[in-house]
């Protein structure tokens, strides 16, 4: 089969595995309260959970209008045609390619109230678990709030990748784990470096939690 063949077929069907998967696993929300807040906000917000494990918000929050920011790495594509079939609009970005006009879109699209815009902070390429300061510029300038997503399952397929993918297998538990919105304003000369690792420690704490969760 063409290489085009195939690509057709998984944007066309790539959503329905990931139906059959999490319609047989058991879901918890903790902290869902937390998503609500910035719903009426008068600035938008973001939601940041690790590279690792972001095959479960990816397919959970679709019924919550998130917009997705997707990149132009190599399975990027086959993410946001998937993503749309789950009935996501994403929004196409990255640091690599256009920076400038992917930030300023990133920046309209969080300024306007009730959007939320889901992202991976250390993705495509990592370093792993650590907050890129540029998205911290983009979300200060917005004066939005950032909503830290834990997200595990109890059983995972674990990929040899630079982030150690996780995909949840069958009949796994599910925890997702909102933390409180932190706000930030631009009239504040924070220290980025500081901010990266402050930020950082919030998923990671959310992370920790969705992992214990799943185990008890």
């Amino acid at each position: 089969m063409k290489l085009n063949s195939l690509n057709n077929i998984v944007y066309r069907f790539g959503h329905l595995p990931l139906h059959a998967l999490f319609s047989t696993c058991r879901f918890r929300e903790v902290g869902i309260e937390n998503l609500h807040k910035v719903l009426n906000e008068p600035s938008g917000a973001v939601i940041m959970s690790w590279h690792s494990h972001l095959l479960i918000p990816f397919y959970y929050l679709k019924s919550y209008g998130i917009i997705p920011l997707i990149g132009f790495h190599s399975d990027a594509e086959i993410l946001s045609q998937i993503g749309q079939r789950l009935g996501y609009t994403p929004l196409r970005g990255s640091s690599n390619r256009k920076p400038t006009a992917a930030a300023v879109e990133l920046l309209k699209i969080i300024k306007q109230p009730g959007n939320v815009v889901g992202l991976t902070p250390d993705g495509p390429k990592g370093p792993e678990r650590k907050v890129k300061i540029g998205t911290l510029k983009i979300v200060r300038k917005a004066e939005a709030s950032i909503i830290p997503l834990g997200a595990a399952a109890s059983r995972n397929r674990i990929f040899n990748s630079w982030d150690k993918f996780h995909q949840p297998k069958l009949f796994s538990k599910i925890a997702m784990v909102f933390g409180e919105p932190i706000k930030l304003y631009k009239n504040i000369d924070y220290n980025l470096d500081d901010l990266s690792k402050q930020i950082s420690e919030k998923i990671n704490l959310v992370q920790l939690q969705a992992e214990y969760e799943v185990k008890h």
